[in-house]
């Protein structure tokens, strides 16, 4: 009587897996067209969505279009906000600038390098930082001042003409950075005063899409100190006025919408 040779339990499970591959390889999967995939591209948060873009000329065209960009901020209101928590010389001894940013969500810290070096006569001061990115104050050689918007996500740099050189001699001169209400689009605000005891306090906009300092105007106001730090929430920039003795006593507080252009 013959005997059926046993088979190796391994060789079993390696025959069914086999078989089951060659068995199942020709079942179709849903296709999604390229609208479908757009849609959902949509909901994604930005990193996933620049490593989509990685993925085919086509994709990276599609995925850069100021509509998609729109969709794709108003689909994530969901987004956490980042906050500048330092800046400074590099800790590890490179010839480059550096700046930690906090995840208010989950309060996670971001290191961005940042895209310039300082020699002995340059500097650089922070402006504003505003979803995540950083608007700094640059001068490579001292004299050759210019704005930048910087994002640490896509290395993108928006240069911006500095005006404060243009008026470096104001008795006031502050600027403000932010983004308007759930929108792609950002602004650069520039306050000066020409005098000390001056009630007009002179504005300057730059629009991100128009790309140039379009908007000027004139606020009377009894303001007489602005420190240059600024705040922006919602698309309002906010100041703080200083008044009393010596201007030492925080007594007002101005503040600017950069969507309708105006002080309230």
């Amino acid at each position: 009587m013959e005997t059926t040779p046993k088979r190796n339990k391994h060789s079993m499970s390696h025959a069914h897996t086999s078989n089951f591959i060659l068995t199942n390889s020709n079942i179709n999967l849903p296709f999604l067209g390229e609208d479908a995939l757009f849609n959902i591209f949509v909901r994604c948060d930005p990193r996933t969505v620049g490593r989509v873009r990685c993925t085919s000329n086509t994709w990276r065209w599609r995925l850069r279009v100021p509509e998609f960009a729109r969709l794709n901020w108003t689909a994530n209101d969901h987004r956490s906000c980042t906050a500048l928590v330092g800046y400074g010389y590099s800790s590890y001894g490179e010839k480059s600038h550096w700046a930690t940013q906090v995840n208010a969500g989950d309060g996670s810290l971001n290191v961005v390098r940042l895209p310039f070096e300082i020699i002995e006569a340059g500097y650089f001061t922070i402006i504003g930082s505003d979803n995540g990115n950083l608007c700094l104050k640059y001068a490579h050689t001292g004299e050759d001042m210019e704005i930048l918007v910087v994002n640490p996500l896509t290395k993108s740099v928006v240069h911006i003409d500095d005006q404060s050189f243009r008026f470096r001699f104001c008795h006031l001169s502050v600027y403000a950075f932010g983004y308007l209400k759930d929108s792609t689009e950002f602004r650069v605000i520039y306050l000066y005063k020409d005098r000390y005891k001056d009630k007009n306090l002179k504005w300057m906009l730059w629009n991100s899409c128009l790309q140039c300092w379009k908007t000027r105007g004139v606020y009377i106001t009894e303001i007489v100190k602005v420190r240059p730090t600024s705040v922006v929430v919602g698309g309002v920039a906010f100041w703080i006025g200083w008044g009393g003795f010596f201007n030492l006593e925080p007594i007002h507080l101005l503040t600017f919408s950069l969507e309708e252009e105006i002080f309230f």
